[in-house]
């Protein structure tokens, strides 16, 4: 007598297989999103305290020491950067510009997550308008 209704075992089996290859397939894309969303926060982070920087140098005035021409950080200049004081991930770069009365600053942070390390560079030119007159 043939049973009808049910699995057998090797269909069970089989089917088992299959569900374990497609949840093992979409576990490790899962991984993949996370690991990418972790990175675009620290970017995120990064670009935010590139921002408040790069806005707390336009604030200063022209000749102020934050803005000295050359390679500046918050380890060395804290008091240039606020609440980031201290930050070795925070740099900036204070050039010449196109002419004498304009000051080209490029601020870098650098972040990391896990084996992926990069750095957002935001750059504004700060002119000294009283001079230019």
């Amino acid at each position: 007598m043939k049973r009808t209704d049910g699995f057998t075992l090797v269909e069970s089996l089989v089917a088992l297989v299959i569900f374990l290859i497609a949840i093992a397939a979409f576990s490790s894309h899962a991984i993949s999103l996370f690991k990418y969303q972790k990175i675009n926060e620290e970017r995120q982070k990064a670009l935010a305290k590139a921002e408040y920087i790069l806005n707390n140098l336009l604030a200063e005035g022209f000749s102020d020491d934050c803005l000295s021409v050359g390679n500046h950080s918050c380890t060395s200049n804290s008091d240039c950067c606020g609440g980031y004081g201290e930050d070795p991930a925070i740099s900036w770069n204070v050039s010449y510009g196109p002419d004498n009365y304009t000051k080209k600053i490029s601020v870098t942070v650098n972040f990391s997550y896990q084996d992926y390390a990069a750095s957002v560079n935001l750059v504004s030119l700060r002119g000294d308008w009283e001079v230019s007159k």
